[in-house]
């Protein structure tokens, strides 16, 4: 058993006419009875060397408690031992708990077996359309500078230098777009670069001849003054 079920109550009652030495073997008898669940082999000196006894005044305490609080019997391989009828009630009552719980949860693991449902295993299909028909997948192979400027020599003004930030743009997030999704086709993705790079100059274009404007107001409307 892993625990001593001491009863500090029947305790007490039953050793009340015991002296402090024997209240010690007792108890200690009471340990071994439990640790091993089954009664003391009637071996004196392997009695005294399990609880340690030592000096004359131990072994006679243990003695007198094995007399009085523990009868000797023969069990049914004729090996005389010691029992005690409140051990022998706790340990049968703990190995049928034991033994309870044991069968509930080999019920609760049959029961979860059988409603698991077996998973096919994944075998990899070709994705198909509408009409049942395999779509073809493309694997993603990143391109070289060269491909890249050749791929936008008459869309970019500067196609070399476009090229250049674009694939190092790309090279350092591992060719990954928005979401952390791996790139599918770099052409269409350096397309999309290059337009982002017109609009943004357009707009930079915009905004310098927006604030240019606004400074020639301001000097007719200083000198006009």
């Amino acid at each position: 058993m892993n625990y001593y079920p001491h009863h500090i109550g029947d305790f007490n009652s039953a050793t009340r006419n015991l002296t402090w030495i024997q209240k010690w073997a007792y108890r200690e008898l009471l340990e071994l009875y439990y640790d091993q669940e089954r009664p003391i082999a009637n071996d004196m000196e392997l009695i005294y060397f399990k609880l340690g006894a030592r000096n004359a005044e131990q072994k006679e305490a243990i003695t007198i408690v094995l007399k009085h609080f523990f009868k000797p019997v023969s069990n049914d391989s004729g090996v005389k031992c010691f029992v005690n009828a409140r051990c022998d009630e706790e340990i049968a009552h703990y190995q049928k708990k034991q033994m309870s719980q044991s069968k509930a949860g080999l019920a609760s693991a049959a029961a979860r077996k059988a409603t698991t449902v077996k998973q096919p295993l994944n075998k990899r299909q070709p994705t198909k359309n509408q009409n049942q028909e395999p779509v073809t997948r493309t694997i993603f192979k990143k391109p070289t500078i060269e491909e890249c400027v050749e791929h936008i020599a008459l869309k970019a003004q500067n196609p070399a230098a476009v090229a250049d930030s674009f694939y190092n743009h790309f090279e350092a997030s591992g060719w990954m777009v928005k979401g952390g999704v791996k790139m599918k086709s770099w052409k269409a993705a350096l397309n999309g670069w290059v337009t982002r790079g017109i609009e943004y100059e357009a707009n930079k274009r915009n905004i310098s001849t927006s604030k240019s404007d606004r400074n020639d107001n301001a000097l007719r409307e200083l000198y006009a003054e």
